[in-house]
């Protein structure tokens, strides 16, 4: 019985790394399913990888194999992971992209090293396809992975995303990601919102322009209007109907902005 196995990169599809890597997989664990979560992960941007397997977790498939490979250490002494967490096995980089699932408890870490068909040295440059889609099929098919790994020692990096800062009665919030629709979502939860967001009139501050009121959805709002919400993940997102919050408001990723009470 073989796992899926889902991946994560930043390898886009105009260049053939992504179905490379997916070649690898099957090549060792041919009765894998393999589901692409992402290739479309800003070059080199762990921060943002960070984000979308955050938001992606309770969506994952229990017995899921994870490999995420956003990698601008590439070739250097930085250490390859395995964490198993709870029946999930996660397969990356050592350099913060794993977080979120190292914020949890009861995670047990190794690190990967060369064995068989897991071979750094074959190229310096493409790990996806040498160490880590290897590793995720070994796991996958069935292999124990303490074959291949050994004891991790000391603390693996993290990649914390920034916090919600209390600024007198209101919150300095920040752009953590934006989709291809330009949606921007910030680092506040609607856990971490409420009650107040959901209770009392509120507004965003974003420069010296003004998102007044919570809505449910973008046809809350007549058409080119924006609008402050919630989004699937459950994060305060300014959207626009119909449009672009990201290119109205020049937003991107780490730009701060301002949740106020009041209309």
């Amino acid at each position: 019985m073989s796992r899926p196995v889902v991946l994560l990169t930043d390898f886009g599809t105009r260049d053939p790394f992504a179905g490379i890597m997916k070649c690898a997989i099957h090549r060792h664990a041919p009765r894998s399913t393999v589901i692409d979560l992402s290739h479309d992960i800003p070059p080199q941007d762990v921060r943002a990888a960070v984000v979308v397997l955050e938001d992606s977790l309770p969506h994952l498939p229990d017995d899921a194999v994870v490999c995420v490979v956003v990698d601008p250490g590439v070739g250097t002494g930085r250490r390859a992971l395995l964490a198993v967490s709870g029946t999930r096995t996660f397969i990356a980089p050592d350099n913060g992209v794993l977080t979120p699932v190292l914020q949890g408890s009861g995670v047990s870490l190794r690190t990967i090293a060369a064995f068989g068909p897991i071979a750094p040295d074959r190229s310096a440059t493409f790990h996806g396809r040498d160490v880590f889609a290897p590793a995720a099929a070994l796991v996958a098919r069935g292999d124990d992975h303490l074959r291949f790994t050994t004891p991790f020692e000391g603390s693996p990096v993290t990649a914390p995303l920034p916090e919600v800062r209390p600024e007198g009665s209101a919150l300095r919030l920040t752009i953590v990601g934006t989709d291809r629709f330009g949606n921007c979502a910030t680092n506040l939860r609607r856990s971490e919102a409420e009650p107040w967001v959901t209770t009392e009139p509120v507004r965003m501050s974003i420069g010296r322009e003004h998102v007044a009121g919570l809505s449910r959805t973008y046809a809350d709002v007549p058409p080119e209007r924006p609008v402050l919400y919630f989004d699937s993940a459950g994060r305060l997102a300014i959207g626009v109907n119909g449009g672009s919050a990201a290119q109205r408001f020049s937003l991107s990723p780490g730009a701060e902005v301002l949740l106020e009470r009041g209309d």
